[in-house]
């Protein structure tokens, strides 16, 4: 991943740009101001990390995004009426079933490479 991010690689295949893209246009365009990180056990304190990051890089002016870390897994329409952008990595058999719900759901949605 820290290649695939690195300064030399095109923005259309950078996939660091890309997520930066995806959140300012579904902030901008839909209203998708809240980033719903969703982590797998393995990862949690990766989106710790995240929520500390994107609080402190887009919470300028009393605008950008909202980020919360450590909410409990449900269904992708509940973060659909919260004016959330769900971002989730999960691994495990535990949660796959989820995933193919999440998979299915035609919301904003990212989600990371080599998930569920």
């Amino acid at each position: 991943m820290e290649r695939a991010c690195g300064a030399d690689v095109p923005p259309m295949e950078n996939p660091g740009v890309q997520l930066g893209v995806a959140m300012g246009i579904a902030a901008t365009r839909f209203g998708r101001d809240k980033v719903t990180i969703i982590a797998s056990p393995g990862i949690a304190d990766l989106g710790a990390w995240l929520e500390q990051l994107l609080a402190e890089s887009t919470g300028k002016q009393g605008r950008g995004l909202i980020p919360v870390a450590g909410e409990p897994l449900t269904i992708p329409e509940r973060y659909g009426a919260t004016g959330s952008l769900p971002i989730w990595s999960w691994t495990g058999k535990s949660i796959r079933r989820s995933a193919r719900r999440w998979r299915r759901w035609s919301g904003p949605a990212i989600r990371s490479p080599g998930s569920a």
